[in-house]
């Protein structure tokens, strides 16, 4: 509810460079098909290149499902990042409960929330890959707590399933 009360101003917030420019490659098309074509988007695109070496599946996987689901709806784009921001948040409390049981892991979890630095990946609605990352990286490393306590071979399929999606 907090962040919810931060970031709504936000919501309205409209497209700038960088998805306006991948609107621009996928030419109008919405399909998820037509999106997951560039997934590799470095290596794809044929406007405005410039940095060729990048690859970042996940992010334009992100784009891409986003582009199939909400189109040119920047409210609907934003609303989706606020979401995976507060599953970052959900996923920090989980992870600082496993580390150590304590009653200062909920405020953390909500300060991080309302915090200035993760603002940019919440109210540029096309950077919610990089905030799928921070919560699959949260869930790795999570799993790892549990799998390196507990020694229990069956976290360290969440674990390294996490970390390969993140990374």
């Amino acid at each position: 509810m907090t962040a919810w009360l931060v970031y709504r101003p936000a919501l309205n917030r409209v497209f700038v460079m960088d998805q306006v420019w991948y609107f621009a490659e996928l030419d109008g098309h919405t399909s998820l098909a037509d999106g997951l074509r560039l997934y590799d988007y470095a290596a794809t695109r044929r406007y405005w290149k410039d940095s060729d070496a990048l690859f970042r599946p996940l992010l334009f996987t992100w784009l891409a499902a986003g582009n199939s689901l909400f189109s040119y709806h920047h409210v609907a784009w934003n609303t989706a990042s606020l979401a995976l921001h507060l599953l970052v948040a959900v996923c920090l409390f989980r992870l600082l409960v496993t580390i150590r049981p304590s009653p200062f892991a909920l405020p953390i979890a909500v300060l991080f929330a309302v915090l200035k630095p993760p603002l940019e990946l919440v109210v540029w609605n096309h950077l919610g890959g990089y905030l799928l990352a921070c919560a699959c990286l949260a869930i790795g490393l999570r799993a790892f707590v549990q799998l390196s306590r507990a020694n229990d071979r069956r976290a360290a399929s969440p674990a390294l399933a996490a970390f390969a999606i993140a990374f």
